[in-house]
């Protein structure tokens, strides 16, 4: 395997929030990017922090 791609489970926080304001009857985007990252050899130290 070359690289691979993270896609964190760390969006819990802006699931919730997202609710609260459709329930609060706010508008809310129709897109929201949870963002990932291409981990790599060259890269792989700076986000072992993150690995689960």
């Amino acid at each position: 395997m070359d690289d691979t791609v993270l896609c964190g489970p760390w969006f819990g926080p802006t699931a919730f929030d997202t609710v609260e304001k459709i329930v609060a009857g706010e508008e809310v985007p129709t897109f929201i990017q949870n963002l990932g990252r291409m981990i790599d050899k060259t890269n792989v130290e700076e986000y072992m922090h993150v690995a689960f």
